[in-house]
């Protein structure tokens, strides 16, 4: 059907929308050497560049929304990483991760799950990215700039509403269904995640004792979700230290607990004695780290091996919540198996892995994946500020729109992908299809190209 006989705005937001698509449609396929249907307008180039090449004589009229298109040339890639950390490069150097929180982040991907506060190191998400060789140290400082911990948390025998025994669940959804004048017999939503303890506290009371008590004020671990803005560090996958090294710094000690200063400020200012004082695991503001990757052998340390593992916050209780929210980084071990490679691609050991290098334009891509929801619910935050809502997105590293990469043919690269998802519906596939495809309209379609 011609735009001939719409109205002139009509036919603008058509030929406006019909452009959005093509270009959606390039970002998602990659690369294709096809010529733009709908060309922007541009200015004239300078005399000293060559022309813009023509265009084809049989390019194709632009096509109706959910027929096969022909994208458009991407001159150039839109893919990006996090920035990098070499240890090696900073020997009396500490990278610093500062623990911050973004209350509504707008376009930012810094993600979250359904119900908690958005947090990022250093305001961004993924983490920097951490390479290091085999045989090395990192030495970084995680700093706490976090608020006080508000949230009334639940402390009792049985504070975890999956765990509450059958017999005390249905006693708590009969009360419950009373107050909502209902049958208590036939209680209309009676399954464990409808009735959180953080939100029914005097509905709690009246089944089990239950004593609700600031976060701010806990000493030590409760069973389920408490101090949101406490934190620490874990390397995972590594086999380093658990706890401490021999000399006493904190290596990946998942008990270990960043408070934010102004816990330690409401403790001191608070009635009871037994909060003036810190357990054996806690610390305020900031805590140095030094991961050394060498593992002790029978007559001297061995190398790490080589392999690609991540870092994330792991203080029990708020784990889920800060990983959510974009707190984690690759932390790629680089050893005899990546020289090997690389020699065998590039000639060269040790190329930078971010560039083309060698007759096979080699390199490495990171690729982190998440399936999250940014939706800025700080329990300590107040209610004002939960204004912003939004679908869940599933950025990877950090952007949430398709990024565009180019390869020529021949080349060939290494991509390094972590899932670093933490609902159990983050699972995500890698496919690599004869020909491009798109998904377009719940249905996969495939892209017309030249060659």
């Amino acid at each position: 059907m011609s735009d001939e006989s719409a109205p002139p705005s009509d036919r603008l937001e058509r030929r406006a929308f019909l452009k959005v698509g093509m270009l959606g449609a390039a970002a998602l396929s990659g690369c294709a050497p096809a010529t733009d249907p709908v060309p922007a307008p541009a200015p004239a180039p300078p005399p000293t560049d060559p022309p813009p090449p023509p265009q084809a004589a049989d390019t194709p009229p632009v096509p109706e929304v959910g027929d096969l298109v022909r994208p458009a040339a991407v001159p150039y890639e839109t893919w990006q990483e996090p920035w990098v950390w070499r240890p090696e490069d900073w020997p009396d150097g500490r990278l610093e991760l500062n623990v911050i929180a973004t209350q509504n982040p707008g376009a930012s991907t810094s993600p979250g799950n359904p119900r908690p506060a958005l947090f990022s190191y250093n305001g961004a998400s993924p983490g920097p990215t951490v390479r290091m060789r085999a045989d090395g140290t990192l030495r970084l400082r995680v700093r706490n700039l976090l608020g006080r911990n508000e949230q009334p948390t639940p402390v009792s025998v049985c504070p975890d509403p999956v765990e509450l025994p059958s017999e005390k669940h249905r006693e708590l959804c009969r009360i419950r269904e009373a107050l909502r004048e209902g049958d208590p017999d036939n209680p209309a939503d009676c399954s464990p995640f409808s009735l959180p303890p953080m939100f029914f506290p005097d509905l709690y009371s009246q089944v089990l004792p239950v004593e609700t008590r600031p976060g701010w004020s806990l000493k030590g671990h409760v069973n389920g979700l408490h101090n949101a803005h406490t934190t620490n560090l874990h390397v995972h996958g590594l086999h380093v230290e658990p706890v401490a090294n021999p000399d006493g710094t904190h290596s990946d000690n998942v008990l270990l607990r960043i408070l934010p200063r102004a816990d330690w400020d409401a403790r001191r200012a608070a009635d009871d004695p037994e909060l003036h004082t810190l357990a054996d695991h806690e610390h305020v503001g900031a805590v140095d780290y030094e991961i050394r990757l060498p593992i002790a052998a029978e007559g001297g340390a061995t190398p790490h091996p080589p392999g690609t593992h991540w870092y994330h916050p792991h203080s029990h209780g708020a784990t889920h919540d800060q990983v959510a929210s974009g707190m984690a980084g690759f932390l790629i071990v680089e050893g005899d198996v990546d020289d090997a490679v690389n020699a065998a691609m590039t000639g060269e050991e040790r190329p930078d892995p971010e560039l083309k290098t060698g007759r096979f334009d080699y390199r490495e891509r990171l690729m982190f994946l998440q399936r999250v929801f940014v939706n800025p619910i700080d329990l300590d935050a107040g209610p004002r500020r939960n204004s912003r809502r939004a679908p869940f997105v599933d950025p990877v590293n950090g952007v949430a729109p398709p990024m565009v990469m180019h390869l020529r043919p021949g080349a060939v690269e290494r991509w390094r992908i972590l899932n670093g998802s933490v609902d159990g519906a983050g699972t995500k596939r890698m496919m690599v299809l004869r020909g491009q495809y798109v998904h377009k309209q719940g249905r996969l379609w495939r892209v017309h190209t030249d060659g």
